[in-house]
């Protein structure tokens, strides 16, 4: 859309001004995978994680590919490596739900609780536990009705991000009526997302 061209352009201007701000340029992949160019943003990041191998993001995008594509030990892989280096202050909660979202397509479901059980953990600790976290292990467990529950909470509170219901889309509820719904919201097209595009 003219929103995301625009977004791009500005962010394009950024990396400019400073080529070697990482924000920016984990940014750029961000609205390129907005823009339905997914393939060109993962082939981003992982230039950006071998520029910056510091930067905990990097792993999770990667990680997020490599489960989208069904390898899930490179995703695992690429999570061990964004737990190396993410802070001990960070929240890691988005880690916590990809890898919960791994165990449960991998069928590991007692695993996969176990991670939901860790968000609550968190959530005792002070960290904030974003509810699309949740939904992220719920998604992969086919707990679809809870997960959207959740997805319509995150997008009434401005929590969640259109991008959240691409990189997780899959085969077990890409139809689904309340999907489609929560897509069209976020101003997506269902369509334009399809499995394999």
């Amino acid at each position: 859309s003219a929103r995301y061209e625009e977004a791009f352009s500005t962010i394009n201007t950024a990396i400019e001004i400073d080529p070697f701000s990482y924000g920016s340029k984990s940014m750029h992949a961000t609205i390129l995978f907005a823009m339905g160019r997914r393939d060109e943003a993962f082939r981003y990041m992982e230039e950006l994680s071998k520029s910056y191998p510091e930067y905990p993001n990097s792993y999770w995008w990667l990680a997020n590919r490599y489960c989208r594509i069904g390898e899930y030990d490179r995703a695992l892989s690429m999570l061990e490596k964004q737990y190396a280096v993410t802070q001990e202050n960070d929240n890691p909660s988005d880690e916590i739900a990809l890898e919960g979202a791994i165990y449960a397509r991998l069928g590991r479901i007692a695993e996969a609780e176990k991670q939901l059980n860790k968000l609550d953990e968190l959530a005792l600790q002070g960290f904030y536990v974003w509810p699309r976290t949740r939904a992220t292990i719920l998604l992969g467990l086919g707990r679809l009705d809870e997960a959207f529950d959740l997805i319509e909470e995150a997008i009434a509170d401005h929590t969640i991000a259109p991008t959240f219901l691409v990189h997780f889309i899959n085969e077990s509820f890409a139809s689904h009526p309340r999907y489609i719904e929560l897509m069209k919201k976020m101003g997506l097209d269902p369509q334009r997302f399809n499995i394999g595009t």
